[in-house]
């Protein structure tokens, strides 16, 4: 009689999230993003975009790709769409979060029926020691008061006080807070600051901050390392800096979902931003993120093949407005290579059926030791 030899190995947790593609999904968006950042390899969560009440067709094929082993909807799916879920993806759960009048964030969080694992458990990894700096510990990057709510924070940094309270009890030895929080503010706040922590006043020193020192991170950044993770290898988007321009829900999306496309051994840098018209308009700002780019942008064609590259890309903007926005940056960050491409839509964001055919698990730069299969 033949044998039976099962064999297993761990992951993080896969969640794709369904949410609807109108201009209210802000709200759904900055839920899911805090949701996805507090957890390890969250960041690589997909955001699956619907219309009418269903997932986009062209969608489909990444998401069974993907292989959720959680889907959490903000969409109420037809029963042949839930037939379907069950019987092509099988995930663990299928969940539905009905939005409603209230578009309070705190009620929109994602009510997960597990507890993935915690982010702040990579802070041990983060604080070591790497061949290019022998200093211990890492500054992670906190938001309070009005900066809790800023978009740009919320879409690239992320904030959370279960990180910041471990960072100061259980996880200090191993990082410090860095707290962005307006001088005006520090008043009202101060029975939650510390004096012996650091802060900046704004959003572009804190670009400035991160420029100078790579031992700041960002609950993203920590989201992002380390992890076993669903990769799919595209160079269009995996070989340049992504910074997305856009102030749509449709832009936000492309900007997330488009971070599996970056290599993984690159898991943990600075690849990718998603920055609104806004930002553009504040000449400090631009200052300061040209400053960060030249400093941390080392993404290329390949492993040192190059200048490091950075491509402007919007779903909402047409090339000829991403245009004087990447003379603003290339004015300062000399040696590195600007483009600029305007994205069709959110399907012309999916991978090609090639690319897609090549997908799978992929490691980072890990603890782990890559591919170990036990016997069940």
């Amino acid at each position: 009689m033949d044998q039976l030899q099962v064999l297993m190995r761990s992951r993080p947790v896969r969640i794709a999230f369904f949410i609807s593609v109108h201009e209210d999904a802000h709200p759904v968006l900055d839920a899911v993003f805090r949701c996805a950042f507090s957890l390890w390899a969250g960041r690589f969560s997909l955001v699956v975009p619907c219309a009418n009440g269903d997932p986009l067709p062209s969608y489909l094929p990444w998401l069974k790709a993907f292989d959720p082993d959680l889907i959490y909807s903000y969409v109420d799916l037809s029963e042949s769409q839930e037939i379907w879920i069950h019987e092509e993806l099988y995930p663990s759960e299928l969940i539905y979060h009905a939005i409603g009048d209230n578009k309070d964030v705190t009620r929109l969080r994602p009510e997960l029926p597990f507890s993935p694992l915690d982010v702040a458990t990579m802070l041990p990894w983060a604080g070591m020691p790497t061949m290019l700096d022998q200093g211990r510990g890492v500054r992670v990057i906190h938001a309070m008061g009005r900066y809790e709510e800023d978009r740009f924070i919320n879409d690239n940094c992320g904030a959370s006080f279960h990180l910041l309270n471990a960072l100061r009890s259980r996880f200090a030895p191993y990082g410090t807070p860095l707290i962005l929080v307006a001088p005006e503010e520090q008043e009202r706040l101060k029975l939650t600051l510390r004096n012996d922590e650091e802060m900046v006043p704004d959003v572009p020193s804190l670009l400035r901050m991160m420029a100078a020192r790579r031992r700041s991170r960002s609950l993203a950044s920590l989201s992002a390392m380390a992890a076993p993770r669903f990769s799919v290898d595209d160079r269009r988007w995996g070989r340049s800096f992504n910074l997305v321009v856009g102030n749509t829900p449709a832009d936000r999306i492309m900007y997330w979902n488009t971070h599996t496309y970056v290599p993984a051994w690159r898991d943990g840098e600075a690849v990718d931003l998603c920055v609104s018209t806004q930002n553009f308009e504040d000449p400090a700002f631009v200052s300061a993120l040209a400053e960060f780019l030249a400093r941390r942008n080392l993404v290329n064609e390949g492993h040192g093949n190059g200048p490091p590259r950075v491509t402007l890309r919007s779903i909402s903007l047409t090339k000829g407005q991403l245009t004087p926005m990447a003379d603003a940056l290339r004015a300062a960050v000399k040696w590195h290579s600007l483009d600029c491409e305007q994205i069709a839509s959110l399907d012309d964001c999916i991978p090609d059926p090639a690319a897609l055919a090549r997908s799978g698990l992929a490691f980072g730069r890990s603890f782990l030791q890559r591919g170990l299969w036990k016997e069940r």
